[in-house]
């Protein structure tokens, strides 16, 4: 993570922390959203989405099918 601008790494760190309550956590994803430090969940959702390839929805449920 060394030479990537701040707001960059904040935005990781921010992702994979709601990447990791979507999966051990039942909160809805506003909570998380606001929780990883978004205002919108939207936002949160938009940059899910450009960081994992899908929704934090999305992720959840297949997720949650791939453990049976």
């Amino acid at each position: 993570m060394f030479g990537r601008p701040v707001n960059k790494y904040q935005t990781w760190v921010r992702m994979q922390r709601g990447r990791h309550l979507l999966i051990t956590t039942k909160s809805s994803v506003h909570h998380i959203s606001i929780d990883v430090g978004y205002d919108d969940p939207s936002s949160f959702a938009d940059m899910f989405r450009k960081t994992f390839g899908t929704t934090p929805s999305k992720f959840r449920e297949s997720f949650r099918g791939a453990e049976g």
